[in-house]
């Protein structure tokens, strides 16, 4: 009984460490830093990408499937993931595909699967270098080894020829949503795909 206790209380504390704790965005964070490139990574699926890192944050590798890379920091988690799309699509066909409300709605369901309750609190059809994209906000509550944790996730699905490239962030909801929302916006808008100009 006594291992089980510490073993919870261990979780409890990894718990607050990583999602409580709000040291919120620095001013030297408000700037992407470095760029990563994506490019020969066995995950990336020949997908070429570089993106901007803000400076002080951790850069991992992924640890599921299709998830290349993670990035933390200030209580905050960034991920590139890549996932094999049904067909080919151009950027043309994939825009006239996004008209359609009802199909975007299911992707944005299907990339939240996990979580037992989401709230889309915005959501639009946008361009990440030349690719239509679809990106939404949602607050997101899910659970994890019995603790359940609501986070305000901001999303991006770029529509690349046959391959879907998400970004991803989240954090919990605090006082810095704004400046957090910023800083993620500038990672993501830092996003180059090199081959896009062949």
């Amino acid at each position: 009984m006594a291992k089980l206790l510490i073993i919870v209380l261990v979780q409890l504390l990894l718990y607050i460490n990583l999602y409580c704790h709000t040291s919120g965005v620095t001013e030297k964070n408000k700037i992407p830093g470095e760029s990563l490139s994506i490019k020969n990574h066995p995950k990336a699926k020949s997908v070429n990408m570089t993106i901007k890192v803000p400076s002080r944050w951790k850069i991992r590798e992924g640890n599921r499937p299709n998830v290349v890379k993670v990035f933390t920091g200030d209580s905050s988690i960034y991920l590139i993931m890549i996932k094999e799309n049904a067909t080919f699509f151009s950027r043309n066909e994939a825009r006239e595909l996004l008209k359609d409300d009802d199909l975007v709605n299911n992707i944005i369901q299907e990339s939240i699967l996990n979580a037992s309750n989401f709230t889309v609190i915005d959501k639009s059809i946008v361009t990440i270098g030349t690719y239509p994209s679809i990106f939404y906000k949602a607050k997101v509550t899910t659970e994890r080894t019995g603790l359940t944790i609501t986070l305000i996730m901001n999303s991006w699905t770029i529509f690349y020829e046959d391959k879907l490239v998400l970004l991803q962030s989240s954090y919990l909801e605090n006082n810095n949503a704004s400046l957090i929302d910023d800083l993620f916006f500038k990672i993501t808008n830092s996003v180059i795909f090199p081959d896009q100009y062949n």
